[in-house]
């Protein structure tokens, strides 16, 4: 009896250590984009997202998230950031005035810091090293994302 309850204590931490948070593997690398390139300190609860542009689709549903965390009471004193390419300034126009702060990725600097990703990136910071929630921004991850945030149709 005394085996199994450790054994089941043992499986309790190793099940706590391995959420969505602990395996974001490009923490430095977006901190020190942000803060070097874009003079971005993170301090306190921030939301990012790194757009690809290469999805159309995807981008749909990505403004749509931008448009629906933007409404919701609990993220009103949330710092959002949204992070384009260079080569695309027609996608920086939709996302423009809809509540995230735009950022235009002028001297394609993402690629050098290693976040020049296939898919579009929603990374959700309590600080600058700590982690709430991260996930890959396309077609099978969306249903994910709209539970995570309590959005219905995403």
């Amino acid at each position: 009896m005394k085996n199994t309850f450790v054994i089941f204590c043992l499986f309790l931490f190793v099940l706590s250590n391995c959420s969505k948070e602990s395996n974001f593997p490009y923490i430095e690398q977006l901190t020190g984009y942000l803060d070097e390139v874009q003079k971005i300190n993170i301090r306190g609860e921030t939301i990012i997202i790194i757009v690809t542009g290469s999805c159309g689709s995807c981008e749909d549903r990505t403004l749509k998230f931008v448009e629906e965390i933007v409404l919701k009471k609990e993220f009103k004193n949330v710092k959002k950031y949204i992070v384009f390419p260079n080569n695309h300034e027609e996608s920086v126009k939709r996302f423009e005035n809809k509540g995230f702060n735009v950022i235009l990725d002028k001297d394609f600097k993402l690629s050098r810091y290693g976040l020049d990703f296939d898919k579009n990136l929603l990374v959700h910071l309590l600080d600058s090293d700590r982690i709430k929630y991260w996930e890959w921004m396309y077609m099978e991850k969306f249903f994910n994302i709209g539970k995570e945030y309590d959005i219905v149709d995403l």
